[in-house]
Order: C-alpha cells, then structure tokens, then sequence
C-alpha cells in the first residue's frame, strides 16, 4: 500500500498485529475499528460523531485499514493554526 503514497526513501512503514499494537499502545480512550469501504448510494450510519472516520469511498478497500482515534478529553483543545502543526 505505501507505493501508494510515497516514493520516499526517508518514509517508514510499520507491520505488525492487532495484539502487538494494543500491547504498545497507552491504556487510553481509543476508538478503534476497521475502515468500511462503500459507495456513495450506500448510507453511512452515523451512531457517533466520529463514525465519519471510519468510512472511505470503495476505490480504497485495497487499503484494508485499521484506524485509531483518539477523542479530545476534557481540558485538551485542539489549535488548528498553531504554527508547529506546520513543521516538517
């Protein structure tokens, strides 16, 4: 899939299970589910606010992904122009 998205020598691709990836994760809330892939006829039930995270258009399903989400807790913002987002 990352010749998908890049032809970078200095990008990194990590393989591993879903039970080593919960291992190194921090016990946090985390929204985790498997991407499902469907076409534009096809309604998305919206349970959550963030199930929109968690559907992508059918020409991806070769992607075969796993996100991971992780909510805003109380006391956390999000800055949407704080200029270190920008750094490479």
């Amino acid at each position: 899939m990352w010749a998908e998205y890049t032809t970078s020598a200095e990008s990194v691709a990590i393989s591993t299970t879903f039970d080593r990836l919960l291992g190194a994760l921090p016990n946090s809330e985390l929204i985790i589910c498997s991407v499902k892939y469907i076409d534009d006829t096809t309604p998305r039930c919206e349970f959550f606010h963030t199930t929109a995270f968690f559907y992508k258009d059918k020409q991806f399903s070769f992607e075969n992904e796993l996100r991971l989400l992780r909510p805003v807790l109380d006391g956390e913002q999000v800055l949407i122009d704080d200029e270190r987002d920008l750094e490479n």
